[in-house]
């Protein structure tokens, strides 16, 4: 008898990690340039956008050409309302990426149970980002940063639970 494969992955670590490279292969590191720029005023906006923009408010070739995609799409489809394009590519993203919290799991010894409750809020809100469809709620950059963060937290207590002395260090 075969066993079914997990679709997006069972365990713990594997799902966290999984999770976790949505970062990337999404762009949701964007979110961040795009958050700035919202938070700019009307000359530095124009300026982020402009073919060459001065060096305190350039952040590379690939995340200006999203943030430009991202404006276009935002003032096209949300008529300007950036705050709220914003908040749905992070929908999106959330979407994609909670998919690997549906099986994760944590081991059921007593010493995994600070564990557990951080998986199971980092699930329950990763979830309702992504799936939740709330279309009065805004979700913002910061909610991201909440969610790896807390990724961040669970890891230590892994490690710790492991045996080792885990440390988040300066660049995470």
């Amino acid at each position: 008898m075969t066993r079914e494969k997990s679709e997006f992955g069972k365990g713990l670590v594997i799902c966290l990690v999984k999770f976790a490279q949505h970062r990337t292969q999404h762009n949701a590191d964007s979110f961040g340039i795009f958050d700035k720029w919202i938070k700019q005023n009307p000359e530095n906006r124009k300026l982020m956008l402009s073919p060459s923009p001065p060096d305190n408010l350039n952040y590379g070739f690939p995340h200006m050409q999203r943030l430009k995609h991202f404006v276009e799409i935002a003032d096209k489809i949300y008529e300007g309302d950036y705050e709220k394009y914003l908040s749905k590519e992070i929908e999106t993203f959330m979407n994609g990426a909670s998919d690997h919290l549906y099986e994760i799991e944590v081991p059921k010894d007593k010493r995994w149970d600070k564990v557990r409750k951080m998986v199971e809020k980092l699930r329950k809100k990763a979830l309702h980002m992504g799936h939740g469809f709330e279309e009065k709620k805004k979700w913002t950059l910061k909610d991201v940063e909440d969610l790896f963060e807390l990724i961040n937290k669970i890891s230590v207590e892994i490690d710790k639970n492991l045996g080792l002395k885990a440390e988040i260090g300066q660049h995470s």
